[in-house]
This record gives structure tokens, C-alpha cells and sequence, in this order.
């Protein structure tokens, strides 16, 4: 059976009103900046650019008309793959990624699965078979399904979940289908009814492809865009009965959203809300499409060597850097070096990267001394001439910014600002103590980069994180290439351990260039490792490297790793206390075996505490777009009054929207107290070391509502996860004030809304209900 796939987001803001990824934006009713981005495993096919351009085209017009004549897509980049042809005029890609694109246009047929995520993923098959229509509807409409969930925070109006019937009883006691509008017709229910009296959830409602003529519903777009008259989001205006959005309804819109109608949510969005775009006449809604090509990676280290960071922070910074250099950045990536103090000095020039040479040798120049003053201004003036000088295009290109400090010598940023934007590179920037310039975080997020913060201390691993999320969150549509993190962890040896031991998880779909690596802080120790199948590791083995200046030993494991538990012993012969960082990275095995990726996210990277005094952190955790449930999931908040760990949930209550679909939620509350803009890190550490973890696929289609009633409802499989491990950064977010001192911060926020509440049983000869819902707790 064919199935196609329209899937979309998970929405993060529980106001249902959500803030897109990426830098698309809005002026005079069109929408800029949209990505549409093709996998890079598949093949150059103009047909599909052509398609990829009519459905765009039909979904801009579509879109234009059904909110009132206010919005439609007016510039949309189509991003190819690196691999397509040069000739073809494409133009070199700037801040667009595969990763960060609103559509992913993604390979092959692996359609049974729902991904919920921040983008809209298609398959190439979405636009080059004849027979998605059929059973999809105009392609155009579904788009502006998907980008209802994607731009607005919208949820579908039909059943969704596995375990819900797709009937409900009005407030008359009339069975009635789960839909946006009560009167729609279609399939009837079944006689088998549950302890609730409804019929069970393998009983769907397909609704009738054209509706009686003296019942003309116009909406809803989020329930079944395909319907012959269907053309609006439904409201909440009674006067048009035709499109007047049903309360009633036990749909994911309704409880989540509070009962709200889709133009009611879409009126509170910054794209309506008080009166932005207003209904004007436009002639033509043709959007303007632009093709670029993916490029490698190219990226200029902007390194502070002020004097502020001499001692301890150079010594980190030098041993983090040397580290992303040699086992870090992917092969066939350009990489030059740039210091700045007084003014900016060039180490290395741009550098291609080739396994096995250059990476040792580019890694000597990164700089281990500090003094004078700083000009964050001159550093990315210079790493700016650092591309050019190596014929190196900018657009596209990254430069990687460190600073601890507030600059104080010209240039400054305010005066490079323009050249940095004009010259189209993305800029990662990376806090290094509380101390570092404010302006870091609208750098990054003006040219589409990341922002991280790392504390002024040796018990984290924020530094190396950080580094290594610049590269597996924009791994530039080949991330089978690039190593994921398995563990990043600290741990401090005491002078009486003259040995530790640990044990370290690698699973079965890694083991390609397996390192595990243990940086030091003062003085190098002897490891040695015990496979999974009782093979001995230790300093005669091939792949054992000690490199004394950088205090690390590296081991990487020669051909493929074992999966299973491996064991590590660090031989600590001279009773020394020290910190040490280990670091577990391994690739891809197979292609076609996707691994477990954990990508860290967070509903607001700043906030006002006097205003808004509350951010939720998640965790998508998924093997390619399969959901991972029951994984424990940690996140590790650093803040200005020490660390604070969370524990992030998947079960639909508090700051986890949607039960078991792999993306795990926690609001964090623990502000501390500060006068100014203060800075936290968040870092995301997953286990399933218990084994309690899960992957979750489809059967079916589970994603836009189908005209094919063979392809509806929700029927999943779940199958044992390896044991495994992962860390990742989960970024950095700024907070400006915080609860005053001495005070609790929690006293102010109220339980979170229940928003799951549903009749479990009910007797009509007894006068009983059965209620279920999930207890909430106190503070959100």
C-alpha cells in the first residue's frame, strides 16, 4: 500500500501561538526568507523543481484567499544539495540549511512514520506522484494545512491519538464526530461501543468528500482541507454558522489551545495581531523562487586573546578548540584561525581538511597566550580577510566567535555589523562568563547562527558542546558524517582514587571512527579500555594518541566498534586530584540504519523575568523520524547560582504538549536573583541504560487527514531500543532580572492547566463517572 507523508511540527508554546525557526518573515503581506530544502541523497531531477514551484504557487494563492486576502508566500528558496550540478547557475547557499529549512523535502519511501518537529517534512514523492493528490487532496491546500501547524501553532481538528474514539457526545447527549464543524457528514459510527459508551477508536469518521448541498461547510482547513467546499480556518463569528469553529470537539486543537478557534489563534500571532497586514488586493501571489546550492563547510575560529583570558580560560579554550579541530569538524571542511585583543592577529589561514592530514597541524595554531585589550570588531573584520584571502566564498560561511569580555578598543561590533551582515556568513557565538559582551546573542540570531553559554569553571563540559552542536545542528545535509555525542561527562578525581572505573554505552546502529577521548586539567593520566566482548585496550594499542600540551588521550577504536557496554579504567599512579572530561563520539554504521539523534530546544532564548517569568526546555529524542518514549531524559541548567537539573517528561502534562512523541518537556522556574541580564546554559543528557526505551512507528498514514479511508487512523508498533546514552547542548538563553533575593522564585506560578481530562467509563443506572486525567503538581 502506498503512503505518503505530510507530517509537521510539534508546537512549543502551549498558548498555541508558536515562533517559527528560521528567519522567515513578514512585511506588506508576504512572507520572505521561506526554505524549501532537498535531502542530499536525491538525485538531480528538474521535474522536481518544476513541481516543487506549481505547488508552491497553488498553496501561496490558496493561502492568500483563505485569510481574507492578508498573507501569501512572496520569496521562497529551493536549497539543492551540494552533489547537483555547478553549471546550472545555482547560487552558493548563505544561512540556508538543510536542518533549519520550514520544508524539508526528504528521501525515499520511508513514509509510515509521524515526525514532530519544527519543520514540515515532504517526500520527493509528495510532488512527483501523480497519485498523491488522490489521496491527499490539491497539494496546494495541504500546504497551508502544514503551515498552520508550522507558523501559527495550530493543531489538527480531527482524532489523532491511537486510543481516542473518533465520536463524542454533544452537550445534547447526540453522538457526533470529532471535527471542527458538529453538522459535517460522513461515515457512521459502529455498533461496538467501550466502557464510555463511544465507539472505540478503530471506528473512524471519514468525512464525505462533497457535503449536501443545503449544508455548505466551508471549513475547516486543519480538519479536511481536501473537502470539494472547504476554504477557511474555522472562526469563532456565530453569524456564519458555515464555519463557526466547534467547542465541543475532543480535538488536539481544542484541548490544547483552550477551546479556541483557528483564526482565533491566528488573530493573536504577531502576523495579525493588531491589525498587522491587513486584507489588501493583490494580483498576483506567484512567489518569487530562488535556487541555491548547498556548499561545504567553511568556518574561521574568532578566538579572544585579551587579557582577561589569561590562565585557566585560554588553557580551556586552547584544549577545547585543539579538540573540535582534530576529531570534530567533518572531513573536507575549511578552517582558518583568528585571535583578537588589541587587535587581530591571523594563526592559520583557511585550510581545507582531508582525513588523516592537516587536522594536527592547523590545531598547533590555535593560541595559548593572552594580553591586552579587546576588539570583538577587529577579530570578525579579520576572519571576514581570512576567507577572502583564501578564495573562499563568505556567503554561507561561518565564523566562530569566543569572547569573555565586553570590548573596549575599536572597532567595535556596532561598527563591523554591517559588513558581517552584507557578507552573507553565519556567526556562532559562544559567551565564555557572565562577563562576555551583550550583544552576542543578536549577533547569532541576525545572521542565523547559534548562541551558547559557557560558565567560568572546569566541572562542565559546556565548552566542548558547544563546539561540537555548531556542527551536528547545522551539519549541512549530511549528518550521517558527523560524530555523535553518546556521553560528555565530568568527573573529579580525588588524591586517595588511584583508580576510577565507568561504564559507557555504544549501540548498534554506531561504531564507524569510534573515539573516546579524556581531557584532563593538569596532569595526563593512563586509560585503558574493556570491549563489550572482553578485549583489552591500553597505551600500546594502534589507535591510543597522548598529546601532553593538549593534556588528552584519545583512543579510536580501528575498523568497528563492538556495541554493548565498554568499560574505562583511569589510572591515577601519582595520587593527583583533577577534573576530567570524557568524551564518547562515534559515526554512522550503516546509511540506511539511522541512528538516535537528540536535538535540545527551547520555547525562548530571552526573557523578561518582571514580564514573562517562565521558559520550558525540550528534547526531541528520535531515530530518524521514529519517536524514542520512555528514554530518561536530564537536563543539566547552568546558572548564576550553580547547577540545576531537570527532569524532562513525555507525558503530555505541564510543558510536554503531546504524550509519547519523543519530545520531552519541563518548564524551568529556578531564576535566580539578578539585577541585570543574566545568562544560562542548558545541556541535555538522555539514558535508556534500564532499557525502558522504545522506538515508535506508524502503520498508517498519521499526518494530514487522507481521502482514502484505507489509509486513515493511527496504528503504531514499538519495538526495544538498544541501551544507549547521548549528550547534547541544549543552548543558552538570557534572562533579564530575577526574583528578588531571598525570595522564592516558584511562589508566583500556578499549577499547570489539565488538559487531558476525558471519561474513562460512565453508568447511567448506577449515576456514575469515571474521570482520568494526569496530575499536574503545583508550580506549572
Amino acid at each position: 500500500m502506498a503512503r505518503f507523508v505530510c507530517s509537521t511540527l510539534i508546537l512549543i508554546a502551549i498558548n498555541c501561538v508558536f515562533h517559527t525557526y528560521g528567519h522567515t518573515t513578514i512585511s506588506d503581506n508576504g512572507y520572505d526568507g521561506i526554505v524549501v530544502a532537498i535531502h542530499a541523497d536525491i538525485s538531480e531531477h528538474q521535474d522536481l523543481i518544476d513541481k516543487i514551484k506549481d505547488a508552491f504557487t497553488d498553496a501561496s494563492a490558496f493561502l492568500y484567499t483563505a485569510t481574507n486576502n492578508r498573507v501569501y508566500f512572496r520569496n521562497i528558496t529551493i536549497l539543492v544539495p551540494t552533489e547537483w550540478s555547478e553549471d546550472l547557475g545555482y547560487v552558493m547557499s548563505t544561512s540556508e540549511t538543510y536542518e533549519t529549512a520550514n520544508v524539508r523535502v526528504d528521501k525515499g519511501a520511508g513514509t509510515d512514520n509521524r515526525p514532530y518537529t519544527h519543520h514540515i517534512r515532504l517526500t520527493d514523492k509528495f510532488f512527483t506522484d501523480a497519485s498523491v493528490p488522490t489521496n491527499l487532496g490539491p497539494l496546494g491546500k495541504v500546504i497551508v494545512h502544514e503551515w498552520g501547524h508550522l507558523r501559527w501553532g495550530l493543531f489538527d481538528e480531527y482524532t489523532v491519538d491511537e486510543d481516542e474514539s473518533h465520536f463524542y457526545f454533544d452537550a445534547n447527549g447526540e453522538l457526533r464526530p470529532v471535527a471542527c464543524h458538529p453538522r459535517i457528514t460522513g461515515s457512521n459510527p459502529c455498533e461496538d461501543r467501550g466502557a464510555d459508551e463511544l465507539p472505540l477508536p478503530d471506528c473512524v469518521f471519514h468525512p464525505n468528500h462533497a457535503q449536501p448541498d443545503d449544508l455548505p461547510i466551508k471549513s475547516s482547513i486543519m480538519f479536511a482541507q481536501w473537502i470539494d467546499a472547504v476554504e477557511e480556518f474555522c472562526h469563532d463569528d456565530p453569524s456564519d454558522e458555515y464555519s463557526y469553529h466547534n467547542r465541543m470537539a475532543p480535538n488536539r486543537q481544542n484541548r490544547i489551545c483552550s477551546g479556541q478557534s483557528a483564526w482565533g489563534v491566528m488573530l493573536n500571532h504577531t502576523d495579525f495581531k493588531d491589525g498587522n497586514n491587513p486584507t489588501r488586493i493583490i494580483d498576483d501571489t506567484t512567489p518569487n523562487f530562488i535556487i541555491k546550492r548547498s556548499g561545504v563547510r567553511r568556518v574561521v575560529l574568532v578566538l579572544d586573546t585579551s587579557g582577561s583570558m589569561d590562565g585557566d580560560r585560554i588553557q580551556r579554550l586552547h584544549q577545547s578548540a585543539t579538540y573540535f579541530i582534530e576529531t570534530r569538524i567533518e572531513d573536507g571542511s575549511f578552517v582558518g584561525i583568528v585571535g583578537f585583543s588589541s587587535y587581530a592577529v591571523i594563526h592559520s589561514g583557511i585550510t581545507e581538511i582531508k582525513y588523516g592530514f592537516q587536522r594536527g597541524e592547523i590545531a598547533s595554531n590555535v593560541p595559548q597566550v593572552a594580553s591586552g585589550a579587546t576588539s570583538i570588531g577587529d577579530g570578525l573584520r579579520v576572519a571576514l580577510q581570512v576567507l577572502q584571502d583564501g578564495n573562499v566564498t563568505s556567503e554561507g560561511a561561518s565564523l566562530l566567535l569566543i569572547t569573555d569580555g565586553i570590548e573596549n578598543t575599536y572597532p567595535l561590533l556596532m561598527n563591523v555589523m554591517q559588513e558581517v551582515y552584507d557578507s552573507g556568513v553565519r556567526v556562532d557565538t559562544i559567551a565564555y562568563t557572565e562577563a562576555a559582551q551583550s550583544t552576542l546573542q543578536e549577533l547569532s540570531d541576525n545572521t542565523g547562527g547559534l548562541y551558547f553559554y559557557v560558565p567560568d569553571n572546569d566541572t562542565s563540559t559546556a565548552f566542548i558542546d558547544s563546539l561540537a552542536a555548531t556542527i551536528s545542528e547545522n551539519p549541512l545535509g549530511n549528518s550521517d558524517i558527523i560524530p555523535i555525542t553518546l556521553e560528555s561527562s565530568v568527573i573529579s578525581l580525588t588524591r586517595s582514587e588511584m583508580t576510577y572505573e565507568d561504564i559507557l554505552f555504544l549501540d548498534s546502529s554506531l561504531g564507524n571512527r569510534t573515539i573516546f577521548s579524556f581531557l584532563f586539567s593538569d596532569t595526563v593520566f593512563d586509560v585503558a579500555l574493556l570491549s563489550p566482548t572482553g578485549g583489552w585496550i591500553d597505551k600500546y594499542y594502534k589507535g591510543y594518541a597522548v598529546n601532553v600540551e593538549q593534556r588528552r588521550v584519545a583512543i579510536e577504536i580501528q575498523g568497528t566498534a563492538k556495541a554493548g557496554m565498554w568499560k574505562y579504567i583511569i589510572y591515577n599512579s601519582n595520587g593527583t586530584a583533577d577534573n576530567v572530561k570524557i568524551i564518547l563520539e562515534s559515526r554512522v554504521k550503516y546509511e540506511d540504519d539511522e541512528p538516535i539523534r537528540v536535538l535540545g530546544r527551547l520555547s525562548k532564548t530571552t526573557l523578561n523575568y518582571d514580564v514573562d517569568p517562565q521558559l520550558v526546555v525540550r528534547a526531541e529524542v528520535k531515530k530518524g523520524y521514529s519517536p524514542v518514549i520512555g528514554a530518561h531524559v536530564i537536563a543539566t541548567i547552568d546558572t548564576p547560582s550553580g547547577q540545576v537539573v531537570l527532569t524532562l517528561l513525555d507525558n503530555g502534562a505541564g510543558g510536554d504538549v503531546i504524550k509519547n512523541d519523543g519530545v520531552y518537556s519541563a518548564y524551568f522556574l529556578d531564576f535566580s536573583s539578578c539585577s541585570t541580564t543574566c545568562r544560562y546554559g542548558v545541556k541535555i543528557n538522555v539514558r535508556n541504560t534500564a532499557g525502558t526505551a522504545m522506538i515508535k512507528s506508524y502503520e498508517t498514514l498519521s499526518a494530514t487527514l487522507p481521502m482514502n479511508p484505507d489509509l486513515q487512523g493511527i496504528h503504531t508498533t514499538t519495538v526495544p531500543a538498544d541501551l544507549f546514552t547521548r549528550s547534547s547542548s541544549g543552548g543558552a538563553f538570557d534572562v533579564d532580572g530575577g526574583p528578588p533575593p531571598g525570595t522564592d522564585p516558584k511562589d508566583i506560578y500556578p499549577p499547570s492547566r489539565i488538559s487531558d481530562l476525558k471519561i474513562e467509563e460512565q453508568s447511567y443506572d448506577n449515576g456514575t463517572i469515571k474521570l482520568t486525567w494526569t496530575a499536574v503538581g503545583d508550580d506549572l
